[in-house]
């Protein structure tokens, strides 16, 4: 069954203040705001990884804390923002550490090539080469339940170290697991590519639900323009991919 997951009044020291929302199956979210706006510690509450807080986080009507790691393992994952190794061991290595194989999925390994760093030390990665083996390893871990559309990923602006390749890759791999009938929530910087992939945005300002629902409702120069303290316009030229210029 797909998995639904929903949460209320959340509340998290002064980095959350009383923030809902339900998240269906088949949605791809964005998360937008400025730097320590809240965006990475809804993700770290929604994950349970932060467990002081108010409020309360369900998946299919059941409490998130009510989970064992094990039975979330298998179907819901957190990609989190920075993912350093000290350890001396292989790409191939730490696959095998946390999933039964280090081969992907053909889907996964078109889009994010990893098989070519297989045999290099991960110390030796460089930023987008980590990154996207951290998250090749996350999609991996889950993908059973994310080809049958019961899966739920939660990514922590998944694309920051990627070149423009690989950001566009990984965000059509992203909308390619929705239409599986997964759930994807991710934060992320950029307005233009949020406003042509993502279904729904929440805009968070500090700490706050600034607008949240469908993309082309919330993501409007207005509200941009409001949210990061800069003035943003329309693109006119319809030539041009939809989307919104900054203005300095």
């Amino acid at each position: 069954m797909p998995a639904f997951l929903s949460a209320t009044n959340l509340t998290l020291n002064n980095r959350l203040d009383n923030i809902s929302v339900h998240f269906k199956p088949g949605e791809y979210w964005h998360l937008l705001g400025a730097n320590g706006s809240g965006k990475s510690s809804l993700l770290q509450v929604l994950s349970g990884l932060e467990n002081d807080f108010l409020g309360e986080v369900l998946i299919q009507n059941k409490r998130l804390s009510a989970y064992s790691a094990f039975e979330l393992s298998d179907f819901y994952t957190l990609v989190t923002q920075h993912y350093e190794s000290d350890f001396g061991i292989s790409v191939k290595e730490a696959f095998e550490f946390f999933n039964a194989t280090a081969e992907l999925p053909e889907e996964v390994e078109k889009v994010l090539q990893v098989k070519i760093l297989l045999n290099k030390p991960l110390k030796q990665l460089s930023g987008g080469e980590r990154q996207r083996v951290h998250l090749a390893r996350n999609i991996n871990q889950v993908w059973p339940s994310l080809k049958n559309g019961q899966g739920i990923l939660l990514l922590d602006e998944p694309t920051q170290q990627l070149d423009p390749y690989f950001q566009v890759n990984v965000l059509n791999l992203l909308k390619y697991i929705v239409k599986l009938g997964n759930l994807v929530v991710q934060s992320h910087h950029d307005v233009n590519q949020t406003l042509n992939y993502a279904d729904k945005v929440i805009l968070l300002d500090k700490g706050k639900v600034f607008r949240l629902g469908e993309t082309d409702k919330v993501v409007t120069p207005v509200n941009m323009t409001s949210l990061y303290n800069q003035e943003f316009r329309e693109i006119a030229d319809p030539s041009l991919a939809k989307g919104y210029l900054l203005v300095n």
